[in-house]
């Protein structure tokens, strides 16, 4: 009886300790989860941004307009283009897009949005050499509101990271902005970068 006793009795103990470190096992698995959508949402973001650049080659050196998102969607007037030495590609060769996966205008933690960014509006149709400060201007930011929405001055964007929100700027580089700098931003392309400005 006294062995059997001491069995239940190192029974409930490792019920006691196991619960514990289940728990902490799944609010981790939770981390881990978030960490990797934040982490996708910040790359489809960055390839957003560098369709948006690839653009700019073959319309006059300009940003897409404010329907942005159609644009990228657009063949590339670019792809496929004779060069000296290679061969020309066939006339049946399907168009290259500049965005040819529209799960990349997406958030993954906004799987039910169109599309999850707005695009700067002040940016829309300016050139880059027009721009006081690539680095300190955003293009992309995370937004609610579907296809083609723009984004400005006061502009409130959903958190749905808990760093913050995935901002894109017009030299290709992408950060998690906490909530508290967003008031930081620099909207206007011609504006150049201040110290206060987020970066």
């Amino acid at each position: 009886m006294g062995r059997h006793l001491r069995r239940l009795e190192w029974t409930g103990a490792g019920l006691v300790l196991a619960v514990p470190l289940a728990l902490l096992a799944v609010v981790g698995l939770g981390r881990w989860q978030e960490s990797a959508r934040e982490t996708a949402c910040m790359e489809n973001a960055r390839r957003l941004t560098l369709a948006a650049l690839c653009y700019v080659c073959g319309n006059d050196e300009r940003l897409p307009p404010v329907d942005w998102c159609d644009r990228l969607m657009t063949p590339d007037p670019h792809a496929g283009m004779h060069l000296p030495g290679r061969p020309a590609p066939p006339p049946s060769a399907k168009p290259v897009l500049l965005v040819n996966a529209p799960a990349l205008f997406r958030c993954p933690s906004a799987p039910g949005e169109r599309c999850g960014f707005a695009y700067n509006r002040l940016a829309a149709n300016v050139a880059l050499s027009d721009f006081a400060d690539c680095g300190a201007t955003v293009l992309l930011i995370e937004a609610d509101g579907g296809w083609n929405q723009t984004a400005g001055p006061g502009f409130r964007p959903p958190v749905r990271h808990p760093d913050g929100v995935v901002v894109a700027w017009a030299d290709g580089h992408v950060r998690v902005v906490p909530r508290s700098r967003l008031a930081g931003l620099n909207w206007d392309p011609k504006r150049p970068a201040t110290p206060q400005t987020t970066r």
